[in-house]
């Protein structure tokens, strides 16, 4: 007779108190926005804090992947790997007078960067305030530059201490745009803005690349030949651009000016444009009259914001970016800008006419948006000094094409195997006691008496086995640290261990994963050095017991890729299919779905249920998160030691989330269940999560009308024995 084995899902979450949950996490819900077609849902994620008034985010374009943020104070800082460098890129407090609006409030990239070695700023200077356009040098340290270096491209004079504009870029033309606002106090007082014959309150276009000094006027700008017009003014009529931004696929500019008392705007100028626009101030703010109150006249060459909102909706805009990366589909080709006040995010979209829509209600000053090299949205909170990244609850996913696959040489599939269903029932139980049980942590390596208490807590349980989600050696990876920060608290685990802080196991029982912290050293030597593991040693398997362990590298560094096309994915796939353990764990460092700091990696959202994995144990994220997505289990668990971080929006299917101390997880296994559980080092039990291998005999009855299934095939049965759950046809399958 055929034989039916079921996976029955069980979820017990143990909660000691509402308090544990999200206990200092930071969570963004998106926000319903009154709309139509196909706007994304926004949410933010943190990637790092600790700033002082960032005001500006960018990158090199050197393929570096840093991440440069400028604080008002007068210092850049760079966002490296995911982490805040301690040591800032520039350091030029001394000449910055800040704050207020004032202060060095942006830094920009010349093209072909790599190969010149310099770039940028625009400031305030002591003592008067007056604006600073300068040029800056690296050091022989690419991460450092010279205070010292300074080149003087451009002052202007600053008559008030606001409206200071500061944004610089380079457009596609490859010339320096610079935006000045009107000058300060309240209304224009001189009329700057329209004034030709000033700099203040325009958009200014220079060379800085062909070698002139210290700058050149394009013929091509509008008014060189025009009587009574400054050269470098490019457009006119602005009273304080914060913040502009070219599209970096089409050339578009979107300009978001600051409104006096009643209406912001954003004004847009395609990249046909040969330049010269007015966008009316003082004579209107947004498109109303301004100066006069009524019955003004626009002026010449006159250009309409195409989105403004009065200051019921907030107070300061703050212009955005283009979203022109390849995650996440529905952001693709929008406009997303915000304010200082309200903390509100909105999308802008141009087809038959101009849209925009309410995307996010954030509690953060948002005093600036930027983007990385990869064309990734970030937003900074000038108050509380954090950058978070931009997502949609929507994403592209891998395509399933792994090349190189092996096919089976053993263990030969029958003819008529039947397939493993999925059916998550609730039902109460205890732990089940299995034949092999194991620690897993993440996240851990930095001497402290957090990773000492975790430690104990390990020790503890007496594992047969400990395994690491990575991250084993804070800082950098170095020689010089590893042994206090692994072998100190768990060499009699580590075989063979020639360390200083006691003996060995008789045979290793200590199974780390590679994370980014342990590339930071070149070719991650210090980690294949101290350990003697499986197969290449980045990434291998073994078998324990019931279990069959797949150990990842899934940091970007590793030689044989992580896309799920790589060499790497084919080995999983391989592997996968020739286990006949009934349990297939994968654990790597970077979690393929998070709600935390650091967020999804989605280089690593490989199809593992396909290929036969049971689930996924990931870190990067300092927190324990518990997702079920698409009726795959996925866990994120990062306390092992290291700070402890907050978290952003939940990601869609996370169940769990927990950062309120430290701990690690347990896992227990026999042939027939599995019980992940995650507990605190106060030995709180703050999760169990158990999967029961269920043989049963399919018969014929047949099933109620009344039972209905999902589209997407899970099949919930709330019923206290899995017995009595009927199973669906469709998830009946032979081959």
């Amino acid at each position: 007779m055929r034989r039916l084995t079921l996976l029955v899902w069980l979820t017990i979450g143990i909660l000691g108190a509402t308090s544990l949950l999200l206990a200092w996490g930071v969570t963004l819900p998106p926000v319903a926005a009154q709309r139509g077609g196909n706007w994304p849902q926004i949410s933010l994620t943190k990637l790092v804090g600790g700033l002082s008034q960032p005001v500006h985010i960018t990158h090199a374009s050197d393929g570096s992947g840093r991440l440069f943020i400028v604080e008002q104070s007068g210092r850049i800082r760079i966002v490296k790997n995911s982490v805040l460098l301690d040591t800032p890129f520039l350091n030029i407090t001394g000449r910055v007078l800040c704050c207020g609006e004032r202060g060095l409030l942006s830094v920009a990239f010349p093209p072909g960067y790599a190969n010149k070695g310099y770039f940028y700023v625009n400031y305030t200077r002591k003592p008067d305030g007056d604006t600073v356009v300068a040029r800056y040098r690296i050091t022989t340290d690419p991460d450092v530059a010279d205070p010292d270096s300074e080149e003087t491209v451009l002052i202007v004079d600053q008559p008030y201490a606001n409206h200071n504009g500061g944004q610089l870029a380079f457009g596609p033309d490859g010339y320096l745009y610079i935006g000045m606002g009107d000058g300060g106090s309240a209304g224009d007082p001189g009329n700057r803005a329209q004034n030709p014959g000033e700099l203040l309150g325009k958009l200014l276009r220079i060379d800085v690349e062909s070698g002139a000094n210290p700058y050149a006027i394009p013929a091509s700008n509008p008014y060189t030949r025009t009587t009574g017009y400054q050269g470098e003014i490019w457009a006119l009529g602005l009273r304080n651009p914060w913040r502009f931004a070219f599209d970096r696929e089409r050339g578009d500019l979107y300009i978001a000016d600051v409104g006096q008392n009643r209406y912001e705007e954003v004004d847009y100028q395609p990249a046909s444009s040969r330049g010269g626009e007015n966008y009316g101030w003082r004579i209107l703010e947004g498109s109303h009259c301004y100066n006069p109150p009524s019955g003004c006249v626009p002026p010449g060459r006159y250009v309409q914001p195409v989105a403004e909102y009065d200051h019921t909706q907030g107070c300061s805009v703050t212009g955005g970016m283009v979203y022109r990366g390849q995650i996440y589909p529905r952001m693709q080709g929008i406009y997303f800008y915000g304010d200082y006040c309200s903390g509100r995010i909105w999308g802008l979209k141009r087809g038959v006419t101009w849209q925009t829509v309410l995307l996010l209600d954030s509690p953060y000053a948002l005093s600036t948006f930027g983007e990385d090299e990869a064309g990734n949205l970030y937003v900074a909170d000038h108050a509380g000094g954090g950058i978070y990244r931009l997502a949609d609850t929507v994403v592209s996913t891998p395509t399933d094409t792994p090349t190189a696959t092996p096919s089976p040489t053993t263990n030969p599939k029958p003819t008529r195997t039947p397939t493993r269903v999925l059916i998550p029932v609730l039902i109460a139980t205890s732990p089940v006691s299995g034949t092999v049980r194991f620690a897993v942590i993440g996240d851990y390596g930095l001497a402290s008496q957090p990773e000492q208490d975790v430690a104990d807590l390990v020790k503890s349980w007496n594992p047969d086995f400990v395994i690491t989600t990575g991250d084993n050696n804070y800082p950098r990876g170095a020689a010089a640290t590893i042994d206090q920060n692994i072998g100190q608290y768990y060499h009699e685990f580590i075989h063979p261990y020639t360390g200083d802080y006691g003996t060995d196991a008789t045979s290793n029982r200590f199974f780390p994963s590679l994370g980014n912290h342990d590339w930071m050293t070149a070719g991650a030597a210090p980690y294949l050095d101290y350990f003697t593991l499986p197969g290449n040693e980045r990434y291998y398997d073994f078998v324990w017991g019931p279990v069959h362990l797949f150990a990842l590298d899934s940091d970007s560094r590793e030689p044989d890729g992580i896309a799920s096309t790589s060499a790497q994915a084919a080995w999983l796939r391989s592997r996968l299919a020739l286990s006949t353990a009934p349990w297939k764990l994968v654990y790597m460092h970077h979690p393929p779905f998070s709600s935390g700091l650091h967020g999804s990696t989605v280089a690593m959202q490989w199809p593992y249920r396909q290929w036969g994995a049971t689930a996924v144990l990931a870190g990067h994220d300092h927190t324990y998160e518990r997702i079920v997505k698409d009726g795959f289990l996925y866990f994120v668990n990062g306390l092992g030691g290291s700070t402890r971080y907050a978290f952003g929006a939940p990601v869609p299917g996370s169940q769990v989330r927990y950062n309120a101390d430290y701990g690690a997880m347990l896992v227990e296994a026999s042939q027939d269940a599995i019980v992940f559980q995650f507990i605190s080092r106060a030995g709180v039990v703050v999760d169990r999560y158990t999967v029961v291998a269920v043989t049963l005999t399919p018969t014929p009855t047949p099933i109620p009308a009344a039972t209905s299934y999902p589209a997407d095939g899970m099949y919930l049965c709330e019923t206290p024995l899995p017995s009595a759950c009927p199973v669906p046809p469709s998830q009946v399958q032979w081959s």
